[in-house]
């Protein structure tokens, strides 16, 4: 699409036709008119324009800046009008792409991720050294090299080396910000942006999934463990330009991307905000007022920060969602309280010790989960294994762990197909109870071996790997708190052992 396609008039020198001007900007994406701005540019007040040029926004170019600052103009004036702002967009920064455009619970059936161990940290740096021969040693004993040196060995080896597979750390809940970056949340979420993907989607699939637990600009959340969240046709991925040759070297991942729109983003040499803007470049695009904004591109009033807080805290009212309910904490949300519970990623630990043992029968002492995080402990291991060794063991394992995973997943995505109407409601139903016993404070009136069987139900509710074990949870926990179970919530289910009743 030209980038003149939504000027409704532009001024034109004798020397530049609209051609030349458009090639100056595709090419430099600088172009500065004679007084040294971009004013010749005159927008339809009323009418929101493309930032993106062929796919990619250019946050440094002085064009796509103007772009940005009209349409902040033009989302303020209709958000006056209104009174309210109406729409919305769930945003999610993500290293892993959503496999099939479904957010998943972050488990070990849906995913690994590398991790690096004491062990294998002293391992690779050895390895390093070795291959790079700046080991020097006296009296048998290995003389310490500088920084600089470590470095410059490291930099020689595949970063790959010397990490495990493992499951990541169990979280029941998927989180996004809405029509804001992550970036500008700063400490509440205290998670670095940047990452390989970030995805904005219509708010709609959120409100409508029956499972949202709380909504706020910055950090809104569901329960994800027993459905997924799908994503909409309607959403965008963004991704750093400087990134994407790479990510789409994989394959699987570079077909998934042609199934939605991909905008690219380009930000300046320091790196800094450069995704941030992006987001809230391409959320004008889309017809959406960012929450928030830097005062070098627009200036928010008391009328307008009314009406954005005042929007957000009315969608959440009208779709019965708590309204910014912090996630971890003693105030915080009971969800964080049943995922620190979880053990799966120690397991994963506990595994890789026995492979090991395994592995080395006649040094299988030396293998325990202290010796294998503890850095003092692991230096040991390397001098009497040997670091090549113990890298080459750590590569074996990860082909295990790798295949292991993936027909875990594949078992996992069959089963959760399993899921009827029926089940769906039921599961939903479970959770909003599970909402109102914590918010209604209702363990005060239970006995501490009431609490514990009732905790115990809804931590195997969350966290048990099948459907029919949720369900069989879910059943044990309605019953533990039969006295608040209204009647009409009874829910007759079918499956291959007959009718049950919960």
């Amino acid at each position: 699409m030209s980038i003149f396609n939504n000027f409704l008039k532009h001024k034109i020198s004798n020397t530049d036709t609209a051609v030349d001007l458009a090639n100056k900007e595709v090419m430099s994406n600088h172009y500065v008119s004679n007084n040294g701005v971009v004013d010749d540019f005159i927008f339809d007040e009323n009418e929101l324009v493309d930032i993106a040029i062929d796919g990619v926004i250019d946050t440094t170019s002085v064009l796509a800046i103007k772009k940005f600052k009209h349409n902040l103009e033009v989302l303020v004036k209709r958000a006056k009008e209104k009174g309210t702002l109406d729409k919305f967009m769930i945003i999610r920064n993500d290293d892993f792409f959503p496999n099939d455009y479904k957010w998943r619970v972050a488990s070990q059936f849906t995913c690994i991720e590398r991790n690096y161990l004491a062990l294998l940290r002293n391992a690779r740096d050895i390895y390093a050294l070795e291959k790079a021969n700046l080991i020097r040693k006296f009296n048998g004993m290995m003389l310490p090299v500088t920084l600089d040196d470590l470095d410059l060995a490291l930099s020689n080896i595949d970063k790959e080396i010397g990490s495990i597979l493992s499951p990541v750390h169990f979280r029941s809940t998927k989180h996004f910000t809405v029509n804001t970056p992550l970036a500008v949340t700063g400490n509440y979420n205290l998670l670095s942006s940047n990452r390989n993907f970030t995805v904005l989607d219509t708010i709609d699939t959120f409100l409508s999934s029956g499972y949202g637990y709380s909504i706020s600009y910055h950090d809104a959340y569901l329960d994800v463990t027993h459905e997924g969240l799908s994503i909409s046709d309607e959403a965008v991925v963004l991704i750093n330009k400087d990134k994407y040759n790479d990510i789409v070297k994989n394959e699987l991942i570079k077909s998934q991307l042609k199934q939605r729109r991909v905008v690219l983003y380009v930000e300046d040499e320091k790196k800094k905000y450069g995704e941030s803007l992006a987001i809230n470049m391409l959320l004008t695009e889309l017809g959406v007022l960012p929450s928030q904004i830097g005062e070098k591109y627009s200036f928010y009033d008391n009328e307008i920060r009314e009406i954005i807080n005042n929007s957000i805290k009315k969608l959440a009212k009208d779709n019965g969602l708590l309204f910014d309910k912090i996630h971890g904490g003693r105030n915080g949300h009971f969800t964080d309280y049943y995922d620190e519970k979880n053990t799966d990623y120690v397991k994963s630990i506990e595994n890789f010790v026995k492979f090991l043992k395994i592995k080395f029968p006649d040094k299988a002492s030396y293998f325990t989960i202290k010796s294998v995080t503890d850095d003092n402990l692991s230096t040991n291991i390397v001098e009497k294994v040997g670091a090549k060794t113990i890298l080459e063991a750590s590569k074996e394992y990860n082909l295990l762990v790798q295949k292991e995973f993936e027909e875990r997943f594949n078992e996992y995505k069959k089963d959760r197909q399993s899921i009827t109407p029926e089940i769906s409601n039921y599961f939903k139903l479970t959770v909003k109870r599970i909402v109102d016993f914590y918010n209604n404070f209702e363990a005060v009136n239970c006995s501490l071996e009431n609490q514990k069987q009732i905790e115990e139900c809804i931590q195997h509710f969350y966290q048990d790997s099948t459907v029919k074990e949720q369900i069989i949870a879910a059943q044990k926990l309605w019953e533990s708190l039969v006295s608040a179970l209204d009647a009409s919530q009874e829910i007759t289910l079918a499956d291959e052992t007959g009718s049950l009743k919960f």
